[in-house]
């Protein structure tokens, strides 16, 4: 499987949050928007849009990049590169210090533990495209 890099035109983006709402149903326990709005705990996305400008935003995801400060600033090892270039967290091992939002700020601590974009392994495993990209209706995301 080839990695893929998912790329964001932000003169395209409403703030519609379809992403969002994607990547929240895609990371809750029962894959439907209607079951995860009462799991427990609350499922969340894995990425934010921030307003930059005006009416212009900026989606903020990891990226997977090459350096992975992330990685060499976790204490625990939580933070590792997979076999297909992603870089991803195993939240079993995160103790939550932090270390790693503060090296990059696509990463977010929730309940003691570090989360960010997986960029969808499974769904990129199947041919599919991720679901933030797959729910943009304006195609602010794509590949």
């Amino acid at each position: 499987m080839k990695k893929i890099q998912i790329l964001f035109d932000r003169s395209k983006c409403m703030k519609c949050n379809s992403c969002l709402s994607a990547c929240t149903v895609e990371h809750s326990a029962s894959k439907s928007i209607f079951a995860a709005i009462l799991e427990k705990p609350a499922p969340f996305p894995r990425l934010k849009l921030e307003r930059i400008h005006g009416n212009h935003f900026e989606i903020i995801k990891c990226d997977h990049c090459d350096d992975g400060y992330c990685i060499a600033s976790c204490p625990s090892d939580a933070i590792y590169r997979d076999e297909y270039g992603y870089v991803q967290i195993n939240t079993s091992k995160c103790n939550g210090c932090g270390l790693c939002s503060r090296m990059c700020k696509k990463i977010i601590i929730i309940n003691s533990a570090a989360y960010k974009c997986d960029g969808c392994l499974d769904k990129l495993k199947n041919g599919s495209h991720p679901a933030c990209v797959n729910a943009c209706h304006t195609r602010a995301l794509y590949i």
